[in-house]
């Protein structure tokens, strides 16, 4: 029975109950969560967590934890729910549960909020419990332990460093020594070949001085100007050896009131074409001095004897060396001029027709078809040139496609300038020469002989 106050009247075997129900919205209203205890690793280390709203910071290994909690309000009539979160550690509530605990595992270092909050039978909810949990992050990952890893990386650096600055002083050190082994040895290669650098340009200065010596004794067989000046009234020589000494040659002799006169190639250049025109030299000479000869097919055929002859080894013809020559003879008397050539063409120009004086294909010396050479006469007129060459100016390599001279412009050139005296003759082939092979070696001797024909009084 309610009494007229609100109060409920209950009887019962063990006597009268008094039930006020403003009592227990009264106590509702207080409602209030609390923390019994916190268990770590299954051992309770806070047993009365009210005197402090913060826990002693836990160890990185007690990170795992479970918290029992309770309300200061008891209903018969049904459970009281409870929600938390760990702030944190996840920001979200909890759903509600009658269960009074909470469990964390492995939570990682940091400063967090654990909030409860409870809520009884009628549905009034307590105000949020608040508890402030900081678990200390592991060793390894403290101040200290940076402070210690940059100390150790610093330690490994200097180490590195000092490792490395030694190492490249060993090499250093090494390399020094290999340098100071190389230079000794470059030094004493110097030295030897400074010794052999010293012999050779001895030895060079004393084949220098003996090819120009051969020179000097060359020079001697050639025809003076003083001799040439006697013989013909206008002639010139253009004479270029490639080297020191030559392999071509010019020669000149009066005999029996006759000019005659050559333009000789002999095997090669330098000094063995040198050696060769000694040969030639002296074998014209004993022709015409020694023989008696005149005719020039009579002088060639005993020069191929005297030069076989003078390059036979033992009986055989080991030597296969000689010479290419013009030969004619002037009789001013008559005005006849006679050539006869191996190899080497005699070429005349009057009023500007060029006639050539064709010579026999064989040369001076060992040929297995030789045969006797042949003569050529030709009736000169005042005012006609004469020219003996070798094939060193036709064969030289220049212009703008660097290719030979040949025979053929060089015949053209002879009609052009044949009418000028041979003075300014000279200075033209030799002009039209040196343009020509500019920024060109010359690849063989040259000796260009040129007389004008004038009737003696």
């Amino acid at each position: 029975q309610r009494s007229p106050n609100g109060e409920i009247w209950l009887g019962a075997n063990e006597g009268l109950f008094i039930f006020n129900p403003d009592m227990v919205r009264r106590q509702s209203s207080n409602l209030s969560v609390f923390i019994d205890k916190i268990d770590i690793l299954g051992k309770t280390k806070v047993y009365n967590v009210n005197k402090s709203k913060k826990l002693e910071s836990l160890d990185y290994k007690e990170n795992s934890f479970k918290i029992t909690f309770h309300t200061n309000y008891y209903s018969s009539q049904g459970p009281t729910m409870y929600r938390y979160k760990l702030e944190g550690f996840n920001d979200d509530w909890s759903d509600w549960s009658n269960l009074n605990f909470a469990s964390f595992e492995k939570i990682g270092e940091g400063n967090y909020t654990l909030k409860i909050q409870a809520k009884n039978f009628y549905g009034k909810e307590s105000s949020v419990f608040s508890y402030e949990i900081t678990v200390l992050p592991p060793w390894y990952r403290t101040v200290w332990a940076y402070i210690l890893y940059i100390i150790a990386l610093l330690f490994i650096i200097y180490a590195v460093v000092l490792l490395s600055t030694q190492r490249v002083k060993r090499q250093n050190l090494r390399l020094e020594e290999i340098v100071q082994e190389r230079t000794k040895e470059i030094a004493e290669q110097n030295h030897q070949l400074e010794i052999q650098k010293e012999e050779i340009t001895l030895k060079t200065m004393d084949i220098l001085d003996s090819i120009h010596y051969a020179k000097r004794i060359q020079t001697t067989i050639l025809p003076t100007e003083m001799r040439l000046n006697e013989m013909f009234d206008d002639h010139f020589v253009f004479y270029r050896p490639k080297d020191i000494v030559s392999g071509d040659f010019y020669w000149a002799r009066e005999v029996q009131g006759k000019m005659i006169f050559a333009a000789v190639d002999c095997t090669g250049h330098g000094v063995p074409g040198a050696l060769v025109s000694i040969v030639g030299n002296n074998g014209l000479l004993r022709a015409v001095n020694e023989f008696k000869l005149i005719e020039p097919n009579e002088i060639l055929d005993k020069l191929r004897e005297i030069v076989v002859n003078a390059f036979l080894s033992d009986g055989n013809a080991d030597v296969k060396d000689g010479m290419d020559i013009a030969l004619c003879s002037i009789d001013y008397e008559t005005g006849i001029l006679k050539y006869s050539g191996a190899n080497n063409e005699c070429v005349i120009i009057r009023n500007g027709e060029v006639i050539e004086l064709k010579p026999d294909k064989q040369p001076i010396g060992s040929f297995i078809y030789a045969k006797p050479f042949t003569v050529q006469e030709f009736k000169l007129e005042p005012g006609d040139s004469i020219y003996l060459y070798t094939d060193g100016y036709v064969d030289q390599f220049g212009g703008e496609k660097l290719k030979k001279f040949k025979s053929k412009p060089f015949r053209t050139m002879l009609s052009e300038i044949a009418h000028q005296s041979m003075s300014d003759q000279m200075q033209i082939i030799q002009s039209t020469f040196d343009n020509w092979k500019i920024g060109v070696d010359q690849v063989d001797d040259v000796c260009v002989f040129g007389v004008k024909y004038h009737e003696k009084k």
